[in-house]
């Protein structure tokens, strides 16, 4: 095996990835085995799933909403590897491998960047990124599953491009073409990227400024400030061109809908509520307040001030040095939270998919930096493992809820169905013959199944209302979406309801329903009015 010189000078991407693989093989089977451990059961699962719904019974070749919401990357992605026809099967058993690959994949551009001597270190990263609860709430979504993890490798991708680039002491001095012909690869992967999910964008703001980071720091004794100024002005130039033409297509052919300028919501609120909301979040989201967060986020934050103060208070650093490491440190915390910040509400769940990163990243720094200034005193060693067992219990704590949290589905779809059946019995004893059994079908009222103690009760989540996934029953969605529980029984259960039509049948339903008993006394499903009503409760 080659040996990668000793200094801090410089990328090492001669070291190829066989190499890597060779020598971090524990962790990518290890990846690979925690992938399965969480997500096996859901991979190979036909629970109906909202939106997913729609493509597990229904609909042959369709894009659903992509294009109109800025999402044809999706659709691209879809048309290339087949998937236009779903089949969770396929989709779940790619996802259990590319998934935890592109983990191990991304890592690789932190090993290469400087951490090459700190394997505990890209483990942090690793384990801590991939048993995020916030990622169950995202491959909930089985619909998006693999759109997903296969736009991560194309953001990753393009990132190994351009580091690999930087690596070459000569990049700057090499013939435009070849310059712009890379650059060009580029802005195509990530295009393709963001297209398919906008937060994508943020990520790969995160992604630049971390190895940017680790890069500054392991040359700092050797700092360039010009050469690092050439690297920060071709990401920033990267950056520009690729989110200005994704916007100006997806504008132009695609979007049709206000999907995500209709999130922002400064300036239809007033200002002291968005920052009050705000500032609950930071709060609870350093602390680990709620399940899908991490206290380790708040450790890894506190250290990173701490290193920006001990980098300004250090004369022998350039200027210029101290300048960049602010930048970038910045860069790497503020990507977790710049969604919410920018739209000035705390976004569903699902949507929080930086968050995982940059917590991995930021306990990854600190057990290198710990590292790399030494742990051959008492105090170094006390920091060291102190560190890294608080990052073994995040790990456990975090996977523990991966496990509530998909427990909790199945309880739910368990409850769901037993109402389902009990419904339909109800039914069944109207005795409904000849043109009755065609009449349509109104339901009327919320209603909330009740779900054993070993369930994560997500109604004490403050974000629960806007994250309709993990825990939350089709019942509860009654006022909301009346005709989708019709679809779900017609589709999975074979039942032969006619929906409603109209929204003036659904207010005619509710009026008629006023005076009706509720689920799951008798007399709550009837014929009235041309229509069969089922009463779930008074919540209408």
């Amino acid at each position: 095996m080659e040996k990668v010189r000793e200094d801090n000078a410089g990328y090492h991407f001669k070291k190829s990835f066989k190499e890597y693989f060779s020598d971090n093989k524990l962790m990518c089977f290890s990846a690979l085995l925690c992938m399965i451990l969480m997500y096996g059961k859901h991979a190979f699962t036909t629970n109906y799933l909202f939106d997913t719904d729609d493509l597990l019974y229904h609909t042959k070749d369709s894009t659903l909403n992509w294009l109109q919401i800025g999402r044809q990357g999706n659709v691209l992605t879809q048309k290339i590897f087949g998937l236009l026809w779903y089949n969770p099967y396929f989709v779940g058993a790619l996802c259990l491998v590319l998934f935890p690959i592109v983990i191990f994949f991304m890592a690789y551009l932190f090993y290469q960047g400087g951490l090459k001597k700190s394997k505990v270190s890209l483990y942090s990263f690793v384990f801590l990124t991939m048993t995020s609860p916030i990622w169950v709430y995202q491959f909930y979504f089985s619909l998006q599953w693999f759109e997903m993890v296969w736009a991560l490798f194309l953001i990753t991708f393009a990132q190994f491009l351009i580091w690999k680039m930087f690596a070459d002491e000569k990049w700057r001095k090499q013939k435009i073409y070849k310059t712009a012909l890379l650059l060009l690869a580029e802005i195509l992967l990530l295009n393709w990227a963001f297209s398919t999910y906008q937060t994508y964008v943020i990520l790969f703001i995160f992604l630049s400024a971390g190895i940017y980071l680790i890069s500054l720091v392991n040359e700092k004794d050797n700092f360039n400030e010009k050469e690092f100024g050439y690297r920060l002005g071709y990401l920033v130039v990267l950056f520009l061109a690729a989110y200005i033409t994704n916007m100006l297509i997806s504008n132009k052919f695609f979007t049709t809908s206000d999907y995500v300028t209709g999130m922002t919501v400064w300036g239809k609120v007033s200002r002291e509520e968005i920052l009050s909301q705000l500032k609950m979040y930071l709060f609870r989201c350093h602390t680990g307040k709620d399940m899908q967060y991490s206290a380790l986020m708040g450790v890894g934050t506190v250290f990173m001030l701490m290193e920006i103060v001990f980098v300004w208070i250090q004369k022998k650093n350039k200027i210029w040095y101290k300048i960049l490491f602010l930048l970038a440190s910045l860069a790497v915390w503020m990507s977790a939270h710049a969604m919410n910040i920018y739209t000035g509400r705390v976004l569903m769940i699902r949507a929080q998919i930086v968050y995982p990163f940059v917590l991995g990243y930021q306990i990854m720094f600190l057990l290198w930096c710990i590292r790399e200034n030494g742990i051959s005193d008492l105090i170094g060693k006390v920091k060291y493992v102190g560190i890294l067992l608080l990052t073994v219990i995040g790990i456990w704590i975090q996977m523990g809820n991966v496990f509530r949290l998909w427990y909790t589905e199945d309880m739910k779809c368990k409850a769901d169905t037993f109402i389902l059946q009990k419904v339909n019995m109800a039914i069944d004893s109207l005795n409904l013959y000849g043109e009755e059994r065609n009449l349509p079908m109104a339901f009327v009222g919320n209603y909330s199944p009740t779900l054993n103690s070993g369930c994560i009760n997500t109604k004490e989540n403050m974000y629960w209302m806007n994250d309709a996934s993990i825990g939350m029953s089709c019942w509860e969605r009654v006022n909301e979406q009346p005709n989708r529980l019709i679809r779900i029984m017609s589709s999975q259960f074979g039942v032969d309801y006619v929906r409603l039509s109209s929204d003036e049948q659904v207010n005619r339903a509710r009026e008629n329903a006023r005076d009706m008993p509720v689920y799951p006394y008798n007399g709550f499903a009837q014929v009235r009015d041309g229509m069969i009503i089922v009463k779930m409760s008074n919540d209408y």
